[in-house]
């Protein structure tokens, strides 16, 4: 008959609060690792509204740009033209809005101030504004310059023009 010490027994078995520990210690992991990845998810997903919203603002700056000058402006507004003042687009899942001004720019840079030029309005700035709704809500803006070809084109529509 064997006689076995009590101290000479490895323990194999863990306490109930080691188990604790541990499991919180897996939970804290995964948890990060779960916030990383719905951050990721987060950024893709506005990346990918904001290169959407970028290629139909850069669009409509492009339509703009090809329009005749005078032709140029909101419809009912100062200038008047043939733009919407609003429309709105689906792309990629997103709807977004596109808002579109056109105003007049008078320039002093060309000598002659508004008193006297008979034609002040020197040229036009369009504005293109996209905006869109949703978790990765935002706006982005371009502006583009379009200045008539001569004085006779910009003083037919009540402006005037910058010599350089």
């Amino acid at each position: 008959m064997k006689i076995q010490n009590p101290k000479s027994k490895i323990q194999n078995s863990f306490t109930l609060i080691e188990v604790l520990v541990g499991i919180f210690l897996i939970i804290i992991v995964f948890l990060g690792i779960f916030n990383g990845f719905q951050l990721a998810m987060q950024v893709i997903e506005r990346s990918k509204a904001r290169i959407s919203a970028s290629t139909i603002a850069n669009q409509e700056i492009e339509n703009i740009r090809n329009l005749p000058y005078e032709s140029i402006g909101v419809l009912g507004g100062f200038p008047d033209g043939v733009l919407e003042i609003s429309t709105s687009t689906q792309l990629n899942n997103i709807d977004y809005t596109i808002d579109k001004r056109v105003y007049f720019i008078v320039e002093t840079i060309d000598g002659i101030t508004p008193p006297q030029d008979e034609c002040p309005n020197d040229y036009k700035k369009a504005e293109v504004k996209v905006s869109w709704q949703g978790r990765s809500a935002g706006q982005i803006s371009l502006v583009t310059d379009i200045a008539p070809k001569n004085l006779s084109q910009e003083c037919a529509t009540a402006g005037g023009i910058i010599f350089v």
